[in-house]
């Protein structure tokens, strides 16, 4: 543990990583903010990570945020990482619930897709522009 805001506290990326994930340090420079989890990586505790993990699996057919997003990664990366991916995003719901009492409000499947494929319209537009080219939609 950590001083954070000059208490003693886990921060929400040992959290995860102590739920179950390991950390490898050389994979971990530049992507995550926490300066103290550039040591040796930790084994964390098992029965918490397949907690997670079995959470995870469940929601691969439910019509939630989450699930939509595990379906996302699963048909981007593969089933085994989305498993981990959704394990880990849960971790976070789960920390922020207990160290600040934030709940989780669930917003949907669709929400979720339509805020998806706005951000994915927003990113393919900045780079036909940065290509010199417009987007035009299709008139159906």
């Amino acid at each position: 543990m950590h001083l954070c805001r000059s208490e003693p506290c886990l921060c929400r990326y040992e959290f995860a990583s102590r739920a179950g994930r390991t950390i490898d340090a050389a994979n971990a420079v530049g992507t995550l903010k926490c300066p103290d989890l550039l040591g040796s990586p930790s084994n964390g505790n098992t029965r918490v990570a397949a907690a997670l993990r079995m959470a995870a699996l469940s929601l691969r057919r439910s019509q939630t945020a989450l699930g939509a997003y595990y379906r996302r990664i699963a048909q981007r990366v593969g089933g085994d990482v989305a498993v981990f991916a959704t394990a880990r995003k849960l971790a976070t719901l789960i920390y922020r619930l207990l160290r600040w009492g934030q709940p989780y409000v669930d917003e949907g499947a669709q929400a979720y897709e339509a805020r998806y494929h706005q951000q994915r319209l927003r990113n393919l537009t900045a780079k036909a522009k940065d290509l010199g080219y417009q987007l035009a939609p299709i008139n159906a």
